[in-house]
């Protein structure tokens, strides 16, 4: 029995596979073009975040052979030398801190305490409430051991959009002097600021 013209064509049709390929690109371009995005974004970020947390590092160690008393401006210089691995200029910025674990077991008294703090930009010294809710990234340090906290902060954008939205990558490095000394800092008295944004949001 001999199929009607429009049946013949339609089974013709269905058969001819010229521009298939065409039709596949079409539909797969854009699907491997966004994982591409997605993947190279997820890397940009993960290569930034290795190199904040090793210039944390780096700032920490070239501080731990500081003999002499440690200035703000050094702080301000070691900001510079942040800036310049990071390529973030004026909006990398970083935080040094003298800590001490502080036990006087007559009055009973076991806690860390804040010495010294200085902070460069708009980043305000390190008050009391920040190091309780960072305590756990602290050593357990000995009774009166003192220990110096090199915290780095660097703004991150995405280079494209793919729901990941801008935020400040950050780094925590604790360390001790290599003379086994503690850190002297010569810096504004805690409560005078060294900074501001920071310092008024923790109150």
């Amino acid at each position: 029995m001999r199929l009607p013209r429009p049946v013949r064509a339609l089974a013709r049709s269905l058969r001819d596979e010229r521009g298939s390929i065409a039709v596949e690109a079409v539909i797969i371009l854009p699907v491997l073009v966004l994982f591409y995005l997605v993947s190279f974004t997820l890397y940009n970020a993960y290569h930034k975040q290795t190199v904040v947390t090793k210039a944390g590092y780096t700032l920490s160690d070239l501080l731990s052979r500081q003999n002499a008393p440690v200035t703000a401006n050094n702080i301000d210089g070691m900001r510079d030398v942040f800036a310049y691995i990071t390529r973030d200029g004026a909006d990398a910025q970083i935080r040094v801190t003298h800590l001490t674990r502080y036990v006087d077991t007559t009055a009973g008294l076991d806690e860390y305490r804040i010495i010294d703090s200085y902070g460069t930009g708009d980043v305000g010294q390190m008050s009391q409430a920040q190091l309780d809710r960072d305590l756990l990234r602290v050593p357990n340090l000995a009774s009166n051991e003192h220990v110096t906290v090199i915290e780095t902060f660097s703004p991150y954008t995405p280079p494209f959009f793919i729901g990941l939205d801008s935020y400040q990558m950050e780094s925590f490095v604790v360390s001790r002097q290599r003379s086994g000394m503690p850190i002297v800092m010569r810096v504004p008295p805690l409560g005078t600021g060294s900074g501001g944004e920071e310092e008024e949001a923790s109150t």
